[in-house]
């Protein structure tokens, strides 16, 4: 399907880096909106000192119950705010209105959706919309891959059929919040930078955290108890939250050494994001769509990985005669392929064990010469082979040992079989004057 293939390219498109700078800017987005609710504003009064009193001491107080190693730790941050709320309210920094707030909220209250004005959909907001989603489906990207990481301690690659799932969920709920007036729904950086860092990452976690937004959701009071959270709090939240991001994006975004273009793709979107911090009012009126560290930092990182790819794709052919020394022959070419290209060692050798299988069955078959192409992208090693002859007859299931005592066909059967074994993605096309086959391997 479109999905599926989309989905296969997301890691050429979005690779760590770009992965990296997401989650990294979802972080520096959430520093001004806590130093905000700090009251530290531009051309604004500082604010008192007892609300970096309760920020700081709530941070503090954060940090010592997740280092203390007690059963409680899993749980710093909430038990940690909860600690902080009791200052916050001894030293004044409840809201004025907070009984009043609260009072006048129901306790039981259902959803009231709208349909939305589809006739008063224009082109010019709706391009803009499409701009901004794709900043937002890099950042779900981001988020989706810093979940991944804290829950392998192998990681070190995205895996592309959960982020494929995490897609199509996060577009049915898109769609269906669109469909009944609500705000896009979208992974929570902020939950996740919470899971990875307390270690909370059970799957029974997500049908607790369900029933309990659905009770939020229905109940305006209770929501209103958390919106009514002292500022100098939420503050600590946010900043606390936001280095755990930027430490987990940091390590994200170098994962793999960063060659030149890399460290490009990764410097270009960084400046971007922090230009948005440093110059808001500007790019609010200019770029509104884009006005957010993350949107526009991810949109130049998705950009500069997307232009300077083709730059260092690498190709290497070879055309070789389909003798008894074919087998031997392109494995070896392929040995020195990679070790110019610094491929990994797993990587050379399972193309090279793909070479020997089916060059083996081609010379068997006599097919006279083939044509041998590599090319690598990013991640992801294309070879393709071409031979003027039929397809190879690829076994549709793994063949029966009694098959190495059958016939020509069953044997090479047997060897295609182990051939690809450890390919990623394999297809055959009819081309003059014979077949191409195309094999792709992940590095």
């Amino acid at each position: 399907t479109l999905a599926t293939v989309a989905t296969q390219r997301l890691r050429i498109l979005l690779p760590n880096e770009v992965a990296g700078v997401v989650v990294m800017l979802v972080g520096v987005a959430m520093v001004p909106l806590g130093l905000a609710l700090l009251g530290v504003r531009p051309g604004e009064a500082l604010p008192s000192a007892s609300a970096f009193a309760v920020a700081g001491g709530t941070m503090l107080l954060m940090a010592a119950i997740a280092l203390s190693g007690t059963r409680i730790a899993p749980f710093g941050v909430l038990v940690g705010a909860a600690l902080g709320v009791v200052p916050a309210l001894l030293l004044d920094h409840a809201r004025a209105d907070a009984p009043a707030a609260l009072a006048a909220q129901p306790w039981l209250a259902l959803p009231e959706p709208w349909l939305p004005a589809f006739a008063e959909v224009q082109a010019g907001p709706m391009l803009a919309f499409l701009l901004a989603l794709i900043a937002m489906k890099a950042a779900c990207f981001g988020t989706i891959a810093t979940f991944q990481r804290g829950a392998d301690a192998d990681w070190s690659r995205p895996d592309a059929p959960p982020i494929r799932r995490g897609f199509l969920a996060n577009g049915l709920a898109i769609a269906a919040a669109g469909l009944v007036g609500a705000a896009p729904p979208g992974p929570a950086a902020s939950a996740v930078g919470l899971s990875v860092s307390t270690g909370t990452l059970a799957r029974r976690i997500v049908w607790v955290g369900f029933w309990l937004l659905l009770l939020v959701a229905l109940c305006p009071k209770l929501l209103t108890l958390f919106v009514l959270v002292p500022a100098p709090v939420k503050a600590a939240i946010l900043l606390y939250l936001a280095g755990l991001l930027l430490a987990q994006g940091a390590q994200l975004a170098t994962a793999r050494l960063l060659d030149a273009r890399r460290a490009l793709v990764v410097g270009l979107g960084l400046s971007a994001g922090l230009a948005v911090v440093a110059a808001p009012e500007l790019f609010k009126a200019a770029l509104p769509v884009l006005a957010s560290p993350l949107s526009f930092g991810a949109l130049v990182a998705f950009l500069a990985n997307l232009v300077t790819q083709p730059l260092v794709i690498k190709r290497a052919e070879l055309r070789l005669p389909l003798d008894l020394m074919a087998s031997r022959a392109a494995p070896d070419w392929f040995y020195s392929v990679a070790g110019s290209w610094g491929l990994k060692a797993t990587t050379a050798k399972a193309v090279e064990r793909a070479l020997a299988e089916l060059i083996g069955v081609l010379a068997e078959r006599g097919h006279g010469e083939a044509v041998l192409a590599a090319s690598r992208a990013e991640d992801r090693v294309l070879l393709t082979l071409r031979w003027p002859g039929p397809p190879l007859p690829v076994p549709k299931g793994r063949p029966a040992a009694e098959a190495l005592l059958g016939s020509d066909e069953e044997r090479q059967g047997v060897a295609i079989w182990l051939g690809l074994r450890e390919v990623a993605a394999f297809s055959q096309v009819a081309v003059k004057p014979g077949t191409e086959a195309r094999l792709v391997f992940e590095d």
